[in-house]
C-alpha cells in the first residue's frame, strides 16, 4: 500500500498512483506499456467511440460485495452464540452473530467496547462504526461460501483500507482466517474462538474433582 508519484519530464507529465495492490510492478508495467508510448509530442487526433468507451467503462467500475448463499442452516445453529476469541493483532476479544432477514449483524468485543457491524447478503451496507481516531463509515457486506462457511467483508469508505473475514463453524468452536489492509500493513492471520459453555465445560472437566465442587 502506497502513493507513488512518477515525473515524465519529457512528456511533461506527473502520475500519480494510490494503490493498495499486493504486486506494484504490474501497475507500473502497465503505465510502461499502454500510458508511456500514448504521450506522443504532437496533439492526439479526437477519438470520439474511445472517449465514449472510457466513460462507458469507469462509470460501470465498482467492488462487488461478496457472493455466495444468503442462509444456511449454519446460521439459525450459531445465531446469538457467544464466541470468546484468542490473542489477536485486532484486540479483538468477543464475537456474536445475529441474521435478520437481509443481513449478518457481528457484534465485536474489544477493550474499548462493543461495535456492531451490518453486513448485507449480497449488498454494501453503509454505516458508521467506532475506530480508534473515532467514529469511521465503512461498508460491509456477507454471503455463505458454504454451509458452514461465512464471508464478511468491510471497506473503509474513501480509502484503501479493507477486512476479509472468512469464519469456518464447527460446533461450539469458530476459526476466522483475517487479512486485509489498515495503515500502510497488510495484515493476515487466524482467530480461534469458542463459546462461553465450552470454555466452563473444559474448566470443569479439568478440575480434579471432574468439577463437580462446583455443583
Amino acid at each position: 500500500m502506497s502513493a507513488h508519484p512518477l515525473v515524465l519530464p519529457e512528456q511533461d507529465a506527473v502520475l500519480a498512483i494510490t494503490s493498495c495492490v499486493d504486486n506494484m510492478q504490474a501497475v507500473l508495467d502497465l503505465v510502461w506499456e499502454h500510458l508511456l508510448p500514448a504521450m506522443a509530442p504532437e496533439r492526439l487526433p479526437t477519438d470520439g467511440p474511445g472517449l465514449a468507451e472510457l466513460e462507458r467503462k469507469l462509470s460501470s467500475l465498482a467492488l462487488l460485495p461478496p457472493e455466495g448463499l444468503s442462509a444456511t442452516s449454519c446460521a439459525f445453529e450459531v445465531s446469538g452464540r457467544r464466541y470468546a476469541l484468542g490473542e489477536n493483532p485486532l484486540e479483538f476479544q468477543a464475537l456474536s452473530l445475529a441474521f435478520p432477514e437481509d443481513a449478518c449483524v457481528a457484534t465485536l468485543r474489544d477493550p474499548h467496547g462493543e461495535r456492531k457491524i451490518v453486513c448485507g447478503y449480497g449488498r454494501w451496507v453503509e454505516q458508521e462504526v467506532r475506530g480508534p481516531g473515532g467514529m469511521e463509515r465503512i461498508a460491509a457486506g456477507a454471503a455463505w461460501a458454504d454451509v458452514s462457511t461465512l464471508h464478511l467483508a468491510i471497506r473503509w469508505v474513501e480509502t484503501p483500507y479493507s477486512y476479509n473475514v472468512a469464519a469456518r463453524f464447527d460446533g461450539d468452536r469458530v476459526q476466522m482466517q483475517v487479512s486485509g489492509y489498515v495503515g500502510f500493513q497488510k495484515q493476515s492471520f487466524t482467530l480461534q474462538g469458542c463459546t462461553q459453555s465450552s470454555i466452563t465445560a473444559n474448566e470443569a472437566a479439568a478440575a480434579p474433582d471432574g468439577g463437580r465442587s462446583g455443583l
